[in-house]
């Protein structure tokens, strides 16, 4: 697909370069399913977070990575991290994007 084709893509804000990747949206996401995000008094418990806990099992699993035609790097990967002691387990998705020269 060309950078040219998403030009008429209102949610497009700004075309830095004609390339495939580089390009700017205010999408922020949308919500399905019946589902309604509602304001809340509820706070995220920042002791808790901070407690430092044993990592028993750790793996990065690479999805994606391409070198965009040497422009710059793209890298899509998830961490799976676990304190099996408790059961814990988290995921994290990652995306990196970093260009050259652009």
């Amino acid at each position: 697909m060309n950078a040219l084709y998403r030009a008429d893509d209102p949610n497009i804000v700004k075309v830095a370069h004609p390339f495939d990747w580089t390009f700017s949206t205010n999408y922020s996401g949308s919500l399905k399913n019946g589902l309604v995000a509602q304001p809340t008094d509820k706070r995220i418990d920042m002791a808790k977070l901070m407690q430092r806990e044993q990592i028993l099992y750790y793996r990065e699993v690479t999805l994606f990575e391409d070198e965009l035609h040497d422009n710059g790097t793209v890298l899509s990967s998830i961490k799976i991290v676990s304190d099996s002691v408790r059961n814990n387990r988290g995921k994290l998705k990652g995306y990196w994007h970093g260009f050259n020269h652009t």
